[in-house]
């Protein structure tokens, strides 16, 4: 099974990052067109996707500070 992260910036889901066992990094899935641009872009790890997320954020009101990733939940199927 592969490990995946949920990135979240602003309260927004920025994408999802599926590790890449063949790069042994983790790749970007973009939620949204604001963060298209890390559309399958590889990352060495989840923290520095997280941060790629956050500079491509709109000035907002808030921290604009990423939530720590968490764990995406397996959707229905055989685990």
């Amino acid at each position: 099974m592969s490990q995946s992260f949920v990135i979240e910036v602003d309260e927004e889901s920025a994408g999802l990052v599926v590790a890449d066992g063949e790069r042994r990094g983790f790749v970007f899935h973009a939620a949204s067109s604001r963060f298209g641009a890390l559309d399958g872009r590889s990352f060495a790890s989840v923290r520095a996707a997280e941060k790629a997320a956050v500079a491509l954020r709109r000035p907002r009101q808030g921290s604009g500070e990423a939530r720590f990733a968490t764990p995406a939940r397996p959707r229905g199927g055989p685990g």
